[in-house]
């Protein structure tokens, strides 16, 4: 019988632990297809067998592949979008913003967009915040509107205490637009620039310059325009931001100012690609690489960065840059725009949203619409009070402005101010017999249309399309039309009646407007405070203005009215603070 030894069999149990050890190592390297000797060597020297890696090239597929992984694992950018708004204009952008930023991720980059109304924004998040974009229109006097004056007012006593330091939001990227309009004059876009002046006094970045949206002009293509901007300085800003394990594996041989910016180096390396399966494929190397995402790298490619000029920037700007300044997009547009003499006064984005409220557009500034009461009496319902006082056939009565424009903006305008506003007429002026002919035209149209309508009283369909009232009404001024007197001249050659009324804005129109057969100024407050606060008027001497006319309407010597506002409105308290 043998007997071993206690350190006898330790030993044996040492070296049969080992070998399994060893084969089991073995095996594991086998299926992962490396050798134990290539594995040394790729410890000791890398794949290449030299000192670096990537000095012939061999690696660098697998260091892209590498990026490529790394990029779409890496964390989205948060962007809040956030919009102050009375009309809903700010809240459309916005979301159009959004959509923009949504449709980048396609092409490669990593934004999470999400837009809030200033009034549910948690104040206390603005210090964690990445991207803020701020989207804010301005109301009467150059303050924020009603959704967005709690934030504006907190952001300002931030701005404006001693406490709070002026690098508390140095970690902020932020972008700002204002809307308005340019007929106020230093009250254009004063809420966005308060709101720009105060994020910047904290501390935050500012990603491109200010725009201004001016709502005389095509709001739409300004804030495309601006938007554009923005999104080239955000795929700039945030286009290289990579996970730490792609940004470790970029070789430390190649210089900094010689990398393709971070943004570009996954297209690049895609459209590599693409051009060696075009190429395998024996097809058309240039049009297999040119895709959608070219496209997009196209467009933010070619965008100018312009400097940031406001006056609140404190940041130095780089000399002779040669880049022309794009602070207010709007203002830099209504000049060049003001420069030509045919310009149309209704815009592409105005003529839409009073077409699709119903409105037939005559030439340039014109338009007409039929009244609901021509409607009613056409089912044998009753007419309108023209019909109960002047005996006027409500289904005879076409209602039509020759121009589109007002010099006010007044809150109860059902209109939405979807149309021009205007202190002076600056527009293509179109012939005043045209646009009677076309009104009178489009409007037996819409009488065709109604045809159909339940209980319709044929005898009384027929007849309208015999045109024998016109209530100068629809919208806007039409006394700031300047062939008024021509127009109302036209209506009356057709044995047309006419019914104007103006805003008491123009005295001297209404001095030199002919006689027509009544003529209406409406009266919507009776102090110069109340005024202001209900027809946001374009005038500074508006309520000189409003009393010449009044003085003007006595030395007239014909029918004239006065019209005060409806109680249906819900603005009889303004008279009733008054007369307290």
């Amino acid at each position: 019988m043998l007997v071993f030894k206690p350190a006898t069999v330790a030993v044996a149990v040492a070296v049969v632990s080992a070998s399994i050890a060893y084969v089991l190592w073995k095996q594991r390297q086998q299926e992962q297809g490396t050798s134990p000797k290539q594995s040394a060597r790729k410890e000791s020297s890398g794949c290449c067998g030299k000192d670096s890696a990537t000095t012939t090239g061999c690696c660098q597929s697998s260091t892209n592949d590498d990026n490529v992984e790394a990029e779409e694992h890496a964390k989205p950018v948060a962007v809040r979008i956030l919009y102050g708004t009375h009309t809903g204009t700010a809240k459309g952008f916005a979301t159009t913003l959004q959509q923009k930023l949504f449709a980048l991720n396609v092409a490669g980059y990593a934004f999470e967009p999400s837009v809030v109304d200033m009034k549910d924004y948690d104040q206390d998040n603005l210090e964690h915040e990445h991207v803020l974009i701020s989207i804010l229109s301005t109301w009467t006097g150059g303050v924020p509107p009603e959704s967005a004056l709690v934030f504006c007012n907190w952001l300002q006593d931030m701005a404006q205490d001693f406490r709070v330091s002026k690098t508390w939001l140095k970690h902020v990227h932020v972008g700002v637009y204002g809307l308005g309009n340019s007929e106020y004059d230093e009250h254009y876009g004063k809420a966005s620039k308060a709101l720009s002046k105060h994020l910047s006094s904290l501390g935050a970045s500012r990603l491109c310059p200010r725009g201004v949206g001016d709502d005389n002009q095509d709001q739409a293509a300004q804030f495309d325009s601006w938007s554009d901007h923005l999104i080239a300085a955000l795929c700039e800003q945030y286009g290289a931001l990579r996970s730490p394990a792609a940004s470790s594996s970029s070789s430390p041989s190649v210089k900094p100012k010689q990398q393709p910016a971070g943004w570009k180096s996954q297209n690049e390396f895609r459209r590599q690609k693409r051009k060696e399966k075009a190429a395998a494929n024996g097809e058309d190397t240039e049009e297999a690489m040119w895709t959608a995402e070219d496209q997009m790298n196209e467009i933010v490619l070619e965008l100018d960065q312009g400097d940031d000029s406001d006056d609140e920037d404190n940041r130095p700007k780089k000399p002779d840059s040669g880049v022309v300044d794009v602070e207010d997009i709007g203002v830099v547009m209504k000049e060049s725009e003001a420069a030509a003499l045919s310009r149309e006064m209704v815009t592409p984005l105005q003529r839409k949203a009073l077409t699709k409220e119903g409105y037939k557009i005559i030439g340039t500034h014109s338009a007409v619409k039929l009244c609901r009461w021509t409607k009613h009496q056409l089912r044998g319902r009753g007419g309108c009070y023209k019909h109960t006082f002047y005996g006027i056939t409500s289904y005879q009565c076409m209602e039509t402005t020759p121009s589109l424009a007002c010099a006010n903006k007044c809150v109860f305008c059902w209109r939405h101010h979807k149309n021009p506003v205007g202190r002076e007429w600056r527009w293509k002026t179109d012939d005043a017999k045209e646009l009677v002919e076309g009104a009178i035209s489009r409007h037996q149209t819409m009488i065709k249309e109604v045809k159909g309508l339940p209980g319709l009283i044929q005898s009384r369909w027929e007849e309208a399309f015999t045109v024998r009232h016109c209530a100068l009404s629809l919208v806007g001024e039409p006394i700031m039309y300047p062939h008024i007197n021509e127009f109302c001249r036209e209506l009356h050659a057709r044995e047309i009646s006419s019914f104007l009324v103006t805003n008491a804005q123009f005295p001297e129109k209404i001095a030199a407007l002919e006689p027509i057969t009544q003529l209406y100024v409406s009266v919507d407050a009776a102090t110069k405070d109340s005024l202001k606060a209900i027809d946001r008027p374009l005038f500074k001497d508006f309520w000189e203005r409003f009393l010449s006319c009044l003085t003007q309407l006595k030395a007239k010597g014909q029918r004239t009215v006065l019209s005060f506002l409806y109680p249906r409105y819900g603005l009889l308290c303004w008279f009733a603070i008054s007369i307290d």
